[in-house]
């Protein structure tokens, strides 16, 4: 392992076994590299990769600070594995079905009215927008089950989903983009929703398993029609909405949930 590396795994050790505390500020770099038996030069590259994961601060003239948990970066490994992994999107299908089926059925029984009143806004949005506007549906599909992740007050899921859904949903929203799917999503979305609102955990278990499931079948039956549909790359979030295609007929695509 580079040396640097090593130094940073080091680091990485100290801060998550407590040695050095969020909000502790980091050792000079001079009493750094004489701990650690390094130049003071790789003691800089280490810092500047726990800088580049955001676990720590590193102020001008000021010195290092170790960053509290939630500003890690440490899910973006995650998000580029979904989407490289060209190769794996049903795969990666059946894992945003384990974790959203188990938010869902947490949200319906731990959302506050405050939070089930925030679903409102991403559902009437894609009612409004979805054949007209992509983008915009696909930003408010993307709000949509990532709010209901924050409402199954579960931070561990929530950080396991954000990571997944958002370059996921890009993926699959380059393959679900027809009129017809974004009328059966939103019927899906409205079931999803009144479940949370009815507080019923096995109901909304039931809408989200329907909804993947033709999610899932949707994108399987589209990618053996037309294999090339899905780019390479796919997308990091809703800003890179997929344009709408033409059908065979000349007619156009529009925007579709997921």
């Amino acid at each position: 392992m580079h040396l640097p590396d090593q130094i940073a795994a080091q680091l990485t050790e100290m801060i998550v076994t407590g040695a050095l505390a969020p909000g502790s500020a980091l050792p000079t770099e001079a009493a750094l590299s004489e701990t650690l038996m390094v130049s003071r030069p790789v003691i800089r590259e280490a810092i500047r990769t726990l800088h580049s994961r955001g676990m720590v601060n590193v102020r001008q003239g000021v010195g290092g600070f170790v960053n509290p948990i939630e500003q890690w970066r440490l899910a973006e490994p995650l998000a580029l594995l979904v989407r490289v992994d060209t190769e794996g999107l049903a795969e990666w299908l059946e894992v945003r079905h384990t974790l959203e089926v188990s938010a869902v059925a947490l949200a319906a029984a731990r959302a506050a009215p405050a939070e089930v009143a925030e679903l409102v806004g991403p559902m009437e949005r894609m009612e409004r927008g979805g054949g007209a506007s992509p983008a915009d549906y696909a930003q408010a599909d993307i709000a949509f089950h990532l709010r209901i992740a924050v409402a199954a007050h579960n931070r561990a899921l929530t950080t396991l989903m954000r990571p997944i859904l958002q370059p996921l949903h890009g993926r699959i929203m380059a393959v679900l983009s027809w009129p017809s799917t974004a009328e059966w999503s939103n019927r899906q979305h409205r079931r999803i929703y009144a479940a949370i609102a009815a507080r019923d955990p096995d109901a909304a278990r039931r809408a989200m398993e329907e909804h993947l499931a033709h999610v899932a079948g949707e994108v399987e039956r589209l990618r053996r029609a037309e294999p090339t549909l899905e780019p390479a790359t796919g997308t990091a979030g809703a800003e890179q909405a997929p344009k709408p295609r033409r059908r065979r007929g000349g007619g156009r695509r529009a925007g579709a949930g997921a």
